[in-house]
């Protein structure tokens, strides 16, 4: 811990500040105690970035979202004011290093002992956090911070809220938040996630706390390098223990599927060790502790936990009312509810409240009589940096169905070092729709720059070959950012240069579309004249409609499903189709436009063909 210096808040709410544990590039982390004496984590957020609004917004989600979040396993969010001049937020402060410190600077890779325990201890971490609908997204060493009793999981300022695939608000594709050597495939991919991902980063964490490195190599070989191994290679589980090897290997499949849930990591992880803690460790924690207990306000400050009444001396403005803290008691940790697949001796854990209870007392105080060192928490950086000013979706200002196409998903994490642009194009014969990621160079207020894009999945399927990946382009923002224009074209009127903001989300389809359709017309020679078509939810790029298409006397028929590539209130605009049955010249839905009545569409077909539908349910 370091002094507070000239400049430091003395207050932020009913904390008074006693030190600085932490600085990132988005604010600070300050050790503060509460008006009982309670030791607090404050964090304040830099005053450039309480000034945008997006920011702002997010800190106030990522807050309460946190809040959610009932575990004895996780630091517990106790206060925030999002809405002050400078945003901040108060956690119950834990007294321990982090994982990466411990392994890297203090004591090296742990035995297994200690491993198994610690997985056990972040594994029921993740099932409470995602017992709240929450995600974690970023688990990796310098989120878990040790502890006398138990690690404890921190930094959920890129968690994010998910919902039941039936109601199809799964976390967004394409946001790819999280640290490279400890993210999963899919978030290097820009998959949607699941709490599979949190298994996946779980092995990770594991495999480093027993070996000392990740088991997907560092990013010295540069970071694209470490992503493809990530995705595409196994991963390296040499001088892993034998007894937790296969398991961790289990998380760490490619294929979220594949993977063990929460429970089967918590049954196969029961501790053995007690204290769970090398003896070194323990008196470098004990020895911390003691000099928390001991840190008092800084001299010639008040010597009392009393805020000061009236305005409160906070981060805040002098006239901005500070509100009346309120510290709900730390949850004390609970074992894992029986289970009925674990056997009676497994259900007495090591982490029983009573036992582990007589244990921190003993420990802590053998520890403390050797004295000296403060722990260092680390700054929740997962904040992440400024919002990129693009963030949206953008899309080619094509004024008709069919034609070129190109689309832009960027997340508010995306500049440089950040989340890559999610881009999405069709091939030069149209018949292809190519999913890529781009890496951010560049993210002005006027200027965008991306480079060279990796092709991460194809509708059909397996058509990688089809596409071809971009070298890298550049934009520049028109009319207040509402326009972005490509710079590597000559043509500054054409339509194809110019990209304007578009629908997007998880949702991005109307009403009036959704439901089952069917309709003929045999206006038109053709060979299809018949169709059943049904549309549901889902994102731009994802298969939102599947269709039936057939024909008069010569019984032809195709049968296939079409991924969304622009909705509008008025039209969806259809990108090529998948078929699992064979078909012609003119099986492909481009399109399907509305004229305003709940109970009937138009069915675009290549070659200017249409059939009217009408709803069926």
């Amino acid at each position: 811990m370091q002094p507070l210096v000239p400049g430091d808040p003395a207050w932020v709410g009913g904390y008074r500040l006693l030190g600085r544990l932490g600085e990132g590039g988005m604010g600070r982390v300050y050790l503060g105690r509460a008006k009982g004496g309670r030791a607090i984590a404050v964090k304040v957020v830099q005053r450039e970035y309480a000034q945008l609004p997006e920011f702002r917004a997010r800190f106030a989600r990522e807050a309460e979202a946190a809040r959610q979040v009932d575990s004895a396993w996780t630091a517990p969010v106790l206060e925030a004011d999002t809405d002050a001049a400078v945003p901040w937020v108060a956690t119950a402060y834990v007294p321990g290093p982090d994982l990466h410190t411990v392994v890297t600077e203090l004591v090296g890779p742990l035995p297994e002992p200690t491993v198994t325990a610690l997985g056990n201890g972040l594994a029921q971490a993740l099932r409470d956090i995602h017992a709240a609908g929450l995600i974690h997204r970023d688990l990796k060493p310098s989120n878990i911070l040790v502890t006398v009793d138990g690690p404890s999981v921190i930094d959920f300022g890129i968690a994010r809220a998910f919902e039941t695939l039936a109601d199809e608000k799964l976390t967004r594709t394409g946001a790819v938040v999280g640290s490279p050597a400890f993210m999963s495939p899919e978030q290097v991919r820009g998959h949607r996630l699941t709490p599979a991902s949190d298994v996946f980063s779980w092995g990770s964490v594991m495999a480093f706390a027993a070996t000392g490195r990740s088991p997907f190599g560092t990013s010295d070989g540069g970071l694209h390098a470490l992503l493809f191994r990530v995705a595409e290679e196994e991963p390296n589980l040499s001088g892993l223990p034998s007894p937790i090897r296969s398991l961790v290997a289990s998380c760490l499949a490619k294929d979220p599927e594949d993977r063990p849930a929460v429970g089967e990591l918590i049954a196969h992880t029961e501790p053995t060790a007690d204290p769970w803690l090398p003896a070194s460790l323990l008196a470098h924690l004990g020895r911390e502790i003691a000099r928390v207990l001991h840190t008092d306000v800084p001299s010639g400050e008040l010597q009392n936990n009393e805020a000061p009444t009236g305005r409160s001396k906070t981060v805040t403005p002098a006239d901005t009312p500070t509100a009346t803290a309120t510290l709900p008691a730390v949850p004390a940790r609970r074992p894992l509810p029986p289970s009925p697949s674990v056997p009676e001796k497994s259900r007495q854990r090591f982490w029983d409240t009573s036992r582990r209870r007589k244990h921190l007392y003993v420990w802590v105080l053998a520890a403390a009589l050797t004295a000296a060192v403060v722990p260092v928490v680390t700054f929740l950086d997962g904040l992440g940096r400024p919002s990129s000013p693009f963030a949206g979706s953008w899309e080619l200002n094509q004024p008709v169905l069919g034609g070129t196409y190109r689309r832009l998903e960027i997340s508010s994490d995306s500049t440089p070092g950040g989340s890559p642009v999610r881009v999405l194009f069709t091939n030069s014969r149209g018949n292809v729709l190519c999913k890529a990621t781009a890496p951010v160079l560049e993210s002005s207020s006027k200027r965008l720059a991306l480079g060279k894009e990796k092709i991460t999945e194809t509708v059909p399927a397996r058509a990688e070959r089809e596409c071809v990946a971009g070298r890298g382009e550049s934009y520049t923002a028109e009319r207040q950012g509402s326009v972005l224009r490509r710079e590597s074209t000559s043509t500054k009127d054409d339509s194809d240069t110019a990209l304007v903001k578009a629908a997007g989300g998880s949702r991005p389809i109307g009403a009036a579309f959704l439901g089952n359709w069917s309709g003929s017309d045999t206006s038109w020679d053709s060979s299809y004249q018949w169709a059943t078509v049904a549309v549901h939810q889902g994102e731009v790029g994802s298969i939102t409609v599947s269709f039936v298409l057939s024909g008069g006397g010569d019984g032809k028929a195709c049968k296939g499903e079409s991924p969304l590539l622009s909705a509008k209130d008025d039209s969806l605009r259809l990108g090529p189709a998948d078929f699992s049955s064979s078909s012609a010249l003119g099986c492909s839905p481009v399109g399907l436009t509305s004229s305003g009545s709940s109970d009937e569409l138009t069915l675009l077909l290549s070659g200017n063909a249409t059939i009217t539908l009408h709803r069926t349910s």
